[in-house]
């Protein structure tokens, strides 16, 4: 039997909705390994992205694996992330166009810091840093959006 240590965990994305608008988001997932960092980071950033009526968008995880189960290449084998990953998959299905991308580690320096920061973070707390027309905003935010894109509090 292997037993994995969980840690405190948080995740951090960034959505550029156009030059003028981006947000940088930090939320507490409580505890949990890798995979479930990766995989809740995903399906938060959707939540918001549809809370922002997003219609297309075009994902970039440096996690090669759940890049692999969001495109379908892999199977999630892991019982204890299938019921995330299969609200992730809803989510996508609510987007005109999604493109899913892996990058290396390397390349999301400031998404990794953002994940770092939020482990000080509640489970289910977010910050939100909004830019917006070179203007800075701070502010906490949970999402009022469920799984069939309705606005309503979501029980994370």
């Amino acid at each position: 039997m292997v037993v994995s240590k969980l840690r405190i965990v948080g995740g951090g994305f960034i959505l550029h909705m156009n030059e003028h608008l981006s947000f940088s988001i930090q939320v507490g997932l409580g505890r949990g390994a890798n995979n479930y960092v990766e995989l809740h980071s995903l399906k938060h950033l959707l939540l918001f992205a549809r809370e922002q009526n997003c219609q297309k968008i075009q994902i970039f995880g440096d996690s090669q694996l759940v890049i692999n189960w969001i495109n379908d290449v892999y199977h999630c084998h892991l019982h204890t992330l299938r019921d995330t990953l299969d609200d992730v998959f809803t989510l996508k299905s609510q987007f005109y166009f999604i493109v899913c991308s892996h990058i290396y580690r390397e390349r999301s320096e400031i998404v990794d810091h953002l994940s770092k920061e939020a482990t000080q973070l509640n489970k289910g707390q977010w910050i939100v840093y909004e830019y917006r027309d070179g203007e800075f905003y701070k502010f906490f935010h949970r999402p009022f959006i469920d799984m069939n894109g309705n606005h309503s509090k979501l029980s994370l």
